[in-house]
Parts: structure tokens; sequence; C-alpha cells
């Protein structure tokens, strides 16, 4: 649906908002934002803006006690002060660190929705002309993300459940 309101809306902004990677932990937590991030901006969002930059470590405060499972950027743990840096920071950074203001996505081929987007990617030009491919494989196997600028034939394995982040 987002695809089509962009190809109707061409100017318009549209923002993915309040996503979170729900009740999940580790690697499966940031898999499925980094993919979410991918689909999202392949599909013609202007930006992604994940629901909550800090919580406690019960997920709090809730509105009403309501647990929605939701996550967070970073957890704040009262009783030892310390902040934890969480799946949702360290998804957004293969994006927010690399991609910078101004740059614009590239044409790549990703796997399709046929494939459940078992290997989703997204590739950028900087401003600078630094190029940044972000690519998030969900399976169980190591795949392969082969990529072709201009006379630079490259296959990269990505390990699974990984997340790389190319920068050239």
């Amino acid at each position: 649906n987002m695809a089509a309101t962009r190809e109707l809306y061409p100017d318009k902004l549209i923002y993915v908002t309040e996503a979170s990677s729900g009740n999940s932990s580790g690697i499966k937590l940031m898999l499925n934002l980094t993919q979410k991030m991918g689909r999202s901006i392949r599909s013609g969002a202007n930006g992604f803006i994940t629901w909550n930059i800090a919580l406690d470590t019960e997920g709090g405060p809730t509105y009403n006690d309501v647990n929605n499972h939701c996550t967070a950027l970073v957890n704040y743990d009262a009783d030892t002060d310390d902040v934890i840096y969480g799946g949702d920071y360290y998804a957004l950074g293969h994006f927010s660190k690399y991609i910078k203001s101004g740059a614009v996505m590239l044409e790549s081929t990703d796997t399709g929705a046929d494939s459940e987007y078992a290997l989703v990617n997204t590739v950028f030009q900087n401003t600078d002309g630094s190029k940044v491919a972000v690519v998030t494989n969900t399976t169980s196997l190591n795949s392969v993300f082969k990529f072709v600028d201009g006379n630079i034939v490259r296959e990269i394995t990505v390990p699974a459940r990984g997340i790389i982040t190319l920068v050239w």
C-alpha cells in the first residue's frame, strides 16, 4: 500500500511512525527492525520513527499499566544507574550512522514479497559520492548478496540471521 501511495503522490512525505520490534530480544529484535526499515524505505518511506527512545527495564512507563511489549532504543536501570543499549539502537545505527542527510536511494534488486523478504537490501548514495548498502538476512542459512556498481562486481556472504552495512 505504501508503494502505491508513493506512486499516486510522489511529492508527499511519507513516514513510518510508532514502530517497535515487539516482544523479542537480541538478534531477532535487530533483524525485525532492520527488515522493517528496509522494506519501508524500499516502498517509498521518507523516514522511519521508532515508538520509544527510552524505557525502564520493565518496558515502562506504560499507559494504564498495560504492557504492550514495545521496545526502546535504550533502557534505563534505576537500580544500577546504567543505560542499556538495545537491539533497536544497533538496528537503527545500520541506517543512521552511514546514510547521511540528503542521500538518495539507488535502484537495487530485492528478493521480493514471494520470498518473504529473506534478504532485504537498501542502497544509497550520499552527497559526498560514497555509497552504502544495508543488507538483512532473516534466514537460518548464509546468503550471498551480489552487487554490480559500474565495473565493480562483488559477492558478499551475509551470515545467517545477520545484518551487514557496506560502505564504498
